[in-house]
């Protein structure tokens, strides 16, 4: 589960969530929600599946990007 928050003043428009194992991203991943936008102070709680044997070893990490936000 990832929990996003929009803490600027503008809408987070068309903000993505990728799984990575490294630089690679993990797929399949079946998102609860994604490509979503966020308005001014919005809090949205996602969560995502995908199969753990997918990392091996490596630990899984969550990029966040908008299409207007860093």
């Amino acid at each position: 589960m990832r929990r996003l928050e929009n803490q600027a003043r503008i809408l987070a428009f068309f903000v993505r969530l990728k799984v990575n194992k490294g630089k690679d991203e993990i797929l399949p991943v079946l998102w609860q929600d994604n490509y979503v936008s966020l308005l001014p102070g919005e809090k949205r709680e996602i969560s995502a599946i995908y199969r753990a044997s997918e990392l091996g070893s490596a630990t899984a990490s969550v990029e966040v990007k908008g299409w207007n936000t860093e």
